[in-house]
């Protein structure tokens, strides 16, 4: 996309989502990172990141029509229980989607419970009473943060370039303020830059170490070893033999 620079903040998210599948550009050179998000496009990137599949495309919505674009996905989201519709006929799919709604799907998604529904923001009183565990949750998980005042600003409509980071993060599990445990492997220390990347990628079994109790982590990598740590973060079936 011409305007994602390589050292754009979310550039790296927008692209792997882009690769993946689950987000697409306004044309095929057009991003537009600060633009809004509307509530179908929003469905589009929740399903398809959590794979959900409707066993009917018919939704109770006057504003979905069967020819259009974004049903399929609505009526995906409804039918998993995390999207809901701004009353009972009307989803209103071209209106934009705040961060707290935003919030509020993908905790659904997610269907976990924050050890604490206190919000460290400082506009932490204006999270809608609905959102206020959803934002606490996806906070705890270190899938959202706040602005560098400290405020999360819920009632702001969530940019394409935040959706893509809060999209990706998610996808990846990966929790930048967890401590992965590392001490299984004698040479990474917890204090190195790539040491919570380790830990998070032996947690998942996408990685292991050697006989010794090393990793290794500045040795080079086979091409058979890297195709293995995809299909294990991807969770592809290897059971087949033809390549």
């Amino acid at each position: 996309f011409a305007d994602v620079a390589d050292d754009f903040w979310a550039a790296k998210d927008i692209y792997t989502l882009k690769d993946a599948g689950i987000i697409g550009g306004k044309s095929a050179t057009e991003f537009d990172p600060e633009g809004d998000v509307t509530r179908a496009e929003f469905a589009k990137m929740v399903v398809g990141l959590f794979g959900y599949k409707a066993t009917s495309d018919a939704v109770n919505f006057e504003d979905c029509k069967a020819e259009d674009w974004f049903t399929p996905y609505v009526a995906a989201g409804v039918e998993a229980g995390v999207i809901k519709g701004v009353s009972d006929t009307e989803f209103a799919p071209n209106a934009t989607i705040t961060r707290e709604d935003a919030c509020t799907i993908l905790g659904r998604a997610l269907n976990k419970v924050a050890q604490s529904n206190e919000l460290k923001f400082t506009d932490a009183d204006k999270v809608a009473e609905y959102a206020a565990p959803y934002v606490a949750l996806l906070s705890e998980l270190g899938y959202v943060n706040g602005y560098e005042d400290g405020s999360f600003a819920p009632a702001n409509n969530i940019t394409r370039a935040e959706a893509a980071a809060l999209i990706s993060r998610i996808s990846s599990g990966f929790n930048s303020d967890k401590d992965y445990d590392v001490s299984k492997f004698a040479d990474v220390d917890s204090g190195a830059w790539f040491a919570k990347n380790v830990g998070y990628a032996a947690e998942n079994n996408i990685v292991s170490g050697y006989e010794d109790g090393s990793f290794r982590p500045q040795n080079t990598i086979t091409r058979e070893e890297f195709a293995a740590m995809i299909c294990r973060f991807m969770k592809y079936d290897t059971s087949a033999s033809e390549v």
